[in-house]
């Protein structure tokens, strides 16, 4: 695809700070601890729209 648009071409992730990395770290440590202590999306949203509306 290289060469049919620039979107298409490969591009490395972009880095993150340490404290980004230290968060990573502590929500997977967290998700992994306590897998089904999850919100759904749709539980997400009815949260957020209670709270704007």
């Amino acid at each position: 695809m290289k060469g049919i648009c620039k979107e298409c071409e490969w591009t490395p992730a972009p880095s993150i700070t340490d404290a980004q990395k230290k968060e990573l770290d502590y929500r997977l440590t967290d998700y992994l601890a306590n897998p089904n202590d999850v919100l759904s999306w749709d539980e997400v949203k009815a949260s957020a729209y209670a709270k704007i509306l």
